[in-house]
């Protein structure tokens, strides 16, 4: 890296910390997601139902988890928020430190400073990518950014063989969120038992917590209000829905999708698009789960993050309900993608590289600059609408699972770093 494209690189990571001090002073005043946390909180401390508020569609254990901030919140709410926030950018930071140790299973060093984390292209590009769904988690003050690092560092725990703990991790984000479930199955898949026998003991521990919260009558009507009411009737063809289930009820049922038109080409009922989409689910899934199925323990490391990242990708997209800002998941995919195609040598095809390389770069354009601040609001929704977001997620897969079929032509001991300035 030259002299200037340090100094260039140096004013965006400025501009960036400027933008996320400006939305931390912002959003500390908004209301945000994080005022329906509270709500279901102070409804536990009230002794209401927690589910009076149709906000809340969160299963029982994530209110006992609100209880806390909204204890903090009565006393003051901006400091709260304030924490909050400043929580969200914590996290963000350490999966930021944690995705070159999940992905590439060794520490990124550089050659004159290890401090200069955000300078090098290896992880400032990909930071780049994800700043778009960084600030809409920020922004709308929700708990995404927090499930991302829980989720890796269930991953990292788990190549390290620390299973109570990865099992631990990935249990409280079941019990918080659920979508985190995926990882889950992919343990079971993978017949990789151990975490995922850690996982079920610490699910049944936090739910237990419930019982004691809210007594046990109250407990099981809760629950089963949850998955009777809001979980089966999850999925939804809301314009801001970007999981698969979104796009398949926009085309195929009439149901309003919250804009001022309508993309579906059919008129089906939302029983049978549900149970084609699992079938188009289960269909595409063949192939990689024929090409994943070998234990981990005969997978080279390389391959294994492959699959982590691609584990993490599909967490939105198979979601029933994916707002945009679910798809920070896509962070560990695109930083393995980039750091293959872009900054290591390989055997690949000049075509297939080329191709791979054009099929991200769609990705990317479909994923972060369909964003209201680069298009405007009307055509983002416009985006929304036709699903440009989902298109952009299930390109990564597909690269992935590319990149896996070739994992013998990367070697990731040739990663470029950049070469600093002497003194910097």
């Amino acid at each position: 890296m030259s002299k200037r494209q340090y100094i260039l690189t140096n004013i965006v990571f400025l501009l960036i910390g400027l933008a996320l001090v400006f939305e931390l002073i912002r959003d500390s005043q908004r209301i945000g997601d994080f005022n329906g946390y509270l709500i279901a909180g102070n409804n536990a401390l009230a002794h209401k139902d927690i589910y009076s508020n149709d906000g809340n569609t969160w299963p029982p254990f994530f209110t006992v988890f609100a209880i806390p901030l909204a204890l903090g919140a009565n006393i003051n709410i901006v400091a709260m928020r304030l924490v909050w926030l400043i929580g969200s950018i914590v996290a963000a930071y350490y999966t930021l430190k944690l995705i070159p140790k999940l992905v590439l299973n060794k520490e990124v060093s550089f050659k004159n400073n290890k401090a200069l984390l955000f300078q090098d292209p290896v992880v400032f590009v990909p930071l780049i990518f994800m700043l778009r769904f960084i600030l809409d988690n920020i922004s709308n003050l929700q708990i995404n950014i927090y499930m991302l690092w829980l989720s890796c560092l269930t991953f990292f725990y788990f190549t390290r063989k620390k299973y109570a703990l990865s099992g631990l991790l990935l249990a409280l984000t079941i019990s918080m969120k659920v979508y985190t479930i995926f990882i889950l199955f992919y343990f079971i898949f993978k017949r990789e038992f151990k975490p995922a026998l850690w996982t079920f003991a610490f699910i049944l521990l936090f739910n237990l917590s419930c019982f004691l919260v809210f007594g046990v009558d109250t407990s099981m009507s809760y629950y089963h209000h949850w998955y009777h009411d809001i979980l089966s009737a999850a999925a939804s063809p809301d314009y801001k829905n970007q999981s698969v289930f979104g796009l398949m009820f926009r085309v195929c049922t009439s149901i309003s999708q919250g804009t001022i038109f309508q993309i579906n080409l059919f008129d089906m009922n939302p029983a049978t698009v549900k149970t084609i989409t699992y079938f188009i689910v289960i269909i595409a899934a063949l192939y990689p789960a024929i090409k994943f199925r070998n234990p981990l323990k005969e997978k080279s490391s390389l391959t294994a993050m492959l699959e982590y990242s691609f584990v993490l990708n599909a967490i939105p997209l198979l979601s029933p309900l994916a707002w945009k800002a679910y798809f920070i998941f896509l962070w560990p995919a695109y930083f393995i993608i980039y750091v293959l195609l872009f900054r290591t040598k390989s055997q690949l095809s000049s075509s297939l590289s080329k191709t791979l390389k054009i099929l991200f770069t769609i990705s990317v354009l479909l994923t972060i600059f369909t964003t209201d601040g680069i298009i405007g609001m009307h055509l983002a929704e416009v985006a929304q609408t036709f699903s440009l977001i989902t298109i952009g997620a299930i390109l990564p897969m597909i690269i992935l699972v590319i990149l896996y079929n070739n994992a013998d032509k990367f070697s990731t001991d040739s990663i470029k770093y950049s070469s600093y300035p002497t003194g910097t």
